[in-house]
């Protein structure tokens, strides 16, 4: 079956100032979409959104690891994916049937999150930014998101070891 694939760099997410998922496919990559009617995102490609579906149609990997859920398939492609966007090297999108390989959560495509080696993220970084957001009722909403992380590349027992992470907290008001 015909694919189409798209590959994402950190840079590209920087220079367009995308800041979560969702964006990061509506903006950059080619075949795939995602709405956000009510904080939780829905993905579609090709043409097809199934809404309701919370993602199981479309396969969510972290350096080839599948975030969907077991139960019910869900995969969240908004802050809720809970990937920092400073620890992104990469996004691979194959757009297309990707079921044969990856089974039935990759009906519509498949998403791999490349993150960054400890020396792509050398030393302690941190991240503070906010929005003023449209709200409803007159009242304007916002948002805070902080965050801190590292990398590190150290020798344990004789071997080469890396230690790369990033903890952070987003709040939504509005």
């Amino acid at each position: 079956a015909p694919a189409q694939t798209t590959v994402i760099t950190a840079g590209e997410l920087r220079r367009f100032g995308v800041r979560t998922l969702e964006e990061a496919l509506n903006f950059l990559s080619s075949g795939m979409h995602a709405e956000n009617p009510h904080n939780a995102a829905e993905v579609g490609a090709r043409g097809v959104l199934i809404t309701q579906d919370y993602g199981a149609h479309v396969l969510l990997l972290i350096d080839g690891h599948a975030l969907n859920e077991v139960w019910g398939g869900a995969a969240y492609f908004e802050r809720g994916a809970g990937i920092p966007f400073e620890l992104i090297d990469s996004i691979e999108v194959i757009v297309g049937p990707g079921s044969v390989l990856y089974g039935s959560n990759a009906m519509l495509g498949v998403i791999n999150v490349i993150t960054k080696r400890a020396r792509d993220h050398q030393g302690l970084n941190a991240v503070v930014e906010s929005e003023i957001l449209p709200g409803h009722e007159g009242a304007p909403g916002w948002s805070l998101r902080a965050g801190a992380g590292a990398g590190f590349e150290f020798e344990l027992f004789g071997e080469k070891g890396e230690l790369t992470f990033q903890g952070e907290h987003y709040t939504l008001e509005g």
